[in-house]
């Protein structure tokens, strides 16, 4: 996190990526993988807090001359699972959380068909934080 004011302390805590989730039995997703092509004509789900409907991976493709059709966007990623269960959507989820919950709501992880940056997971507080006695 550059540029965090000193006030704040910070750790990274682990390394992080972006898969696909999609509904297990997926008529479009075989155990092949999935190909740019049917990633792109698929519906996305978006998980955003933002008004608008673009993501990291929305950047990814504009770098490619490509683009996404972006179905629908939530502002939680455990609702989630719960559109594509129901769906022929996909969506893009950090690693984690998408293989803690694949299983349980009858989805599958699929790798990414383009190149998506990862990120580390960082912890900050307030070191004022530090000061406090501990209850």
């Amino acid at each position: 996190l550059p540029g965090l004011p000193k006030r704040y302390g910070s750790a990274g805590l682990y390394e992080e990526r972006f898969v696909c989730l999609a509904r297990a039995g997926h008529p479009r997703l075989g155990r092949g993988g999935l190909s740019l092509e049917a990633f792109l004509d698929l519906p996305h789900l978006l998980v955003t807090l933002r008004d608008d409907a673009r993501g990291a991976v929305d950047a990814a493709l504009a770098k490619l001359g490509r683009s996404r059709r972006v179905a629908a966007t939530v502002g939680r990623f455990l609702v989630v699972p719960h559109v594509l269960r129901d769906s022929d959507a996909v969506a893009t989820l950090p690693s984690r959380l998408a293989l803690a919950v694949a299983a349980g709501a009858g989805c599958r992880v699929h790798e990414p068909p383009l190149a998506l940056d990862g990120w580390t997971e960082t912890l900050v507080w307030s070191r004022a934080a530090e000061r406090l006695p501990l209850q």
